[in-house]
């Protein structure tokens, strides 16, 4: 039987971990990282220095084998990851814990100091969309957020142990990772976009992880009621042409309305109509800069039978008409 590969490298930023990923991976280096196409698949990894000791990593790939990448701990200094990962699942084992972390999981993104071997296991015949903030913690002890040795970021960063903190993807996270993935570090004016949604998606994580630590003294939602969360997310948004019914979806899951409102706003920042119009309004505005339909094709097609309806949603949302939008292009 033919092992999985494997791939080992250092922790560390890119100057460190990307000849070990040219090697692994038999690639070529790239302005910003490195790019392979070969018997094991193809992808690559651009690397981003957004400030000294602190960089951004965008990576996909498509394996035709799974792939196991085993990360050595930095032994020289302090050093910290946060990753994000939106697309199929990625296996990601500590001495500790052995967990999966991605879209249809209820752990999207996860903060670690990585003073531990961990190994991380890419699946085959899979589109791999991952981003990873790595910095040393001489960045960390900078950050805004850690004034004093009473904030909880600071004693985090500056505690002696290991620790590894999962964190669910709100939407802002997600819609903020997919522009990233549109955008290409060789052209110079989506180089300073990259730079400035990544400067986002990093704040909007930790501004989650305040939150989480604001609300800790409260009740916390049980693994099943996150796991539901995430069924009624994956459900309203398999069809947008259909409104989602809040009874409909209680009986389903065996929950009481209130329960569901309330879970699924502690889970994603947003009502259950907030996040589904959204996402229909984002869909209605991608098919008309296609110019491949008309506003009428558009409006039908996400469930509008009345027009005038979904101009005026779509003018909440965007500010413009429809029709305007489409002149703008």
């Amino acid at each position: 039987m033919k092992k999985n590969r494997v791939v080992k490298f250092p922790a560390g930023l890119s100057e460190v971990t990307l000849p070990f990923f040219i090697k692994g991976l038999n690639g070529t280096r790239t302005r910003y990282g490195m790019r392979f196409d070969n018997e094991i698949g193809n992808g690559q990894i651009d690397n981003i220095k957004l400030a000294d000791s602190l960089e951004v990593s965008l990576q996909k790939a498509f394996f035709n084998e799974p792939v196991q990448f085993i990360q050595k701990p930095n032994q020289t200094k302090p050093y910290f990851a946060v990753s994000f990962c939106n697309s199929a699942e990625i296996g990601h084992k500590t001495k500790n814990e052995e967990k999966f972390f991605g879209a249809k999981s209820t752990d999207g993104v996860f903060f670690s100091n990585i003073r531990d071997i961990q190994e991380f296991s890419f699946p085959q015949n899979k589109n791999i969309h991952y981003i990873s903030f790595r910095f040393y913690g001489d960045f960390a002890s900078s950050l805004p957020h850690s004034p004093s040795q009473n904030d909880e970021l600071y004693k985090l960063i500056n505690q002696a142990g290991n620790f590894v903190i999962y964190e669910h993807l709100r939407l802002e996270m997600t819609n903020l990772m997919s522009d990233l993935e549109k955008l290409n570090p060789e052209n110079s004016i989506e180089l300073l976009s990259i730079k400035g949604k990544a400067y986002d998606l990093l704040g909007c994580f930790f501004t989650t992880f305040y939150e989480c630590k604001l609300s800790s003294q409260g009740p916390q939602l049980p693994k099943e009621d996150i796991e539901i969360a995430f069924k009624v997310k994956d459900e309203i948004l398999s069809d947008l042409s259909e409104s989602p019914t809040i009874n409909e979806l209680a009986l389903k899951y065996g929950v009481s309305q209130s329960k569901l409102k309330q879970i699924f706003k502690q889970v994603f920042g947003k009502t259950i109509y907030q996040l589904y119009q959204g996402v229909r309004m984002e869909k209605a505005k991608t098919l008309l800069s296609s110019k491949e339909y008309k506003v009428s094709q558009v409006g039908y097609e996400l469930g509008y039978s009345n027009l005038s309806h979904f101009s005026e949603a779509f003018k909440k949302q965007f500010g413009v008409l429809p029709t305007q939008y489409i002149e703008s292009l």
